[in-house]
């Protein structure tokens, strides 16, 4: 893992030329749509990107993330650590129109300057590889829990045989209708 902050923009002009590999990280502070997702923003993203002009003349960016973040677990609502991964090839174009061609393999990365902003390009895989829902693997959560019916009545349906009807307590309203 680099020990190096990863630069905030790269020249494209120039990285794609030289076919450059940048690693190092970014803290969780400086992801601005990443950390609305966490409960703790100490932590760091690492990064890989590897810079080259492919046969066809697309610029692509092989992009390596990791990353361990804290969470909520959606089942009981404590903290969790999660492992965060991903490995995607972006392309980069100028415009929308371009991504509608692309092979699958890639996803497009629209850049319409100079500069490719390594940040928000970090923040925005980072998003992407979140779980869509947050669940611990083990622990007391993951027991499945029972509902107990007879603390909440007698577990019987109303209006069933000898079981008697509930009181509406909307039945006063019938009677406005009639003015």
């Amino acid at each position: 893992m680099s020990t190096t902050p990863l630069p905030e923009y790269v020249d494209q002009r120039k990285i794609f030329t030289q076919q450059g590999d940048i690693s190092g990280f970014v803290e969780f502070a400086n992801l601005a749509r990443l950390s609305e997702c966490l409960t703790d923003g100490n932590g760091k993203v690492y990064v890989k990107l590897g810079f080259e002009v492919d046969g066809s003349g697309r610029k692509v960016i092989h992009v390596s993330l990791e990353a361990q973040a804290k969470v909520i677990c959606q089942r009981c609502l404590e903290p969790m650590l999660v492992e965060l991964a991903d490995q995607v090839n972006l392309v980069v174009i100028n415009d929308e129109s371009a991504a509608v061609s692309l092979d699958r393999q890639f996803d497009p990365w629209l850049c319409t300057d100079h500069k490719i902003d390594l940040i928000n390009l970090v923040d925005e895989q980072m998003v992407l590889c979140m779980p869509i829902v947050n669940l611990h693997q083990s622990g007391p959560c993951v027991t499945v829990k029972t509902y107990d019916t007879k603390a909440s009545g007698t577990g019987k349906v109303p209006g069933a045989e000898g079981v008697p009807e509930k009181r509406n307590p909307f039945a006063v309203l019938e009677k406005l209708q009639k003015y």
